[in-house]
């Protein structure tokens, strides 16, 4: 995994889903402004409710890749 910025994203996106940052990998976009990270052992819609969560609490965050 590369980047200051993806690695910024991988630890916020762990805290927003409640786990250990080792538990969050990068999947696709290494050199992409598109990224796809997994996260280990979080159920599917404890995840969308989690990351709904945290995006309300900082409004105009999101953007393409943003939980729907």
């Amino acid at each position: 995994m590369g980047g200051a910025a993806t690695e910024e994203a991988r630890r916020a996106l762990a805290k927003a889903l409640g786990v250990a940052p080792s538990r969050v990998s990068l999947q696709r976009g290494e050199r992409s402004r598109t990224k796809v990270f997994a996260a280990a052992g979080v159920d599917e819609e404890a995840a969308r409710t989690a990351l709904r969560r945290a995006a309300s609490d900082h409004p105009g965050a999101g953007g393409p890749g943003a939980v729907a």
